[in-house]
C-alpha cells in the first residue's frame, strides 16, 4: 500500500524511483528487509516494460499510476 501511495503522488514527468519504493516499503511497521521489487509499465500501443532494481522513466507527458507493483519482503522476528 505505501508502495502505491508513493506511486500515486508522483506529478506529470516525474520518475519512478526504485529507492523511494524501498523506502516507503521499510516505513510499513514490521517490514524489516525489502528483498525485491518489480515494477510494470504499460504505455499504449508497447509491450509492458518490467523493471527489477531500476528507475523507471516517465516522459514529459506521462503521469506514472499505480497498476502492478509486487515487493518481496521481510519480518523481524521477536526475541523474547
Amino acid at each position: 500500500a505505501e508502495a502505491r501511495r508513493y506511486i500515486s503522488s508522483l506529478k506529470i514527468a516525474e520518475d519512478v524511483l526504485y529507492s523511494r519504493i524501498i523506502a516507503s516499503s521499510l516505513s510499513v511497521p514490521g517490514v524489516w528487509d525489502v528483498r525485491g521489487v518489480k515494477v510494470a509499465a504499460f504505455r499504449p500501443e508497447a509491450e509492458p516494460i518490467y523493471s527489477t532494481g531500476e528507475n523507471v522513466k516517465i516522459e514529459t507527458d506521462e503521469r506514472a499510476v499505480p497498476r502492478n507493483i509486487t515487493v518481496t519482503y521481510g519480518l523481524r522476528e521477536r526475541y523474547e
